[in-house]
């Protein structure tokens, strides 16, 4: 596996369209901050959130890639791609609650059948399937096409 310009320990995206407890538990935040806590830079297994890829992140067609998440327990997901805000597909469609990760081989023309070498607009968004008001997105990352032989 190959992962370039990764930040261990970073988190990505929270739901936006959370009340504010759930924002900070979502920031990893254990406690209400009127009680002089802190956040914590890895989330708790009831969170969602993705840890890779991270915003920056530089992933290359034609190799292959672990997207790690962590979410709610006991809910199924779905996980699709958004290419500067188009729609890529799904890669994971009503999946189980309790996988938290996808092996990923980054198709060949995945961004260089669009007419570019690379894209630093890509996205991830992982949804709960029985709720799709509650997701997550990464921030954006980079995809470009394999090297020339």
């Amino acid at each position: 596996m190959k992962i370039l310009r990764r930040r261990e320990g970073r988190v990505l995206s929270y739901a936006v369209r959370a009340s504010l407890p759930l924002l900070l538990l979502a920031l990893g935040c254990n406690k209400s901050p009127d009680r002089g806590s802190s956040a914590e830079r890895v989330p708790s297994k009831h969170t969602t959130a993705f840890l890779f890829p991270s915003t920056s992140d530089t992933l290359v067609e034609g190799q292959t890639y672990t997207i790690r998440w962590v979410s709610a327990p006991g809910r199924p997901i779905n996980l699709g791609a958004v290419m500067g805000g188009h729609d890529k597909g799904q890669l994971l469609a009503n999946a189980s609650s309790g996988i938290d990760s996808l092996v990923w081989t980054v198709p060949i023309g995945f961004v260089t059948g669009f007419g570019v070498s690379s894209s630093d607009q890509m996205r991830l968004r992982l949804e709960y399937a029985d709720s799709l008001d509650q997701w997550v997105e990464t921030g954006p990352f980079i995809i470009t096409g394999a090297p020339k032989p």
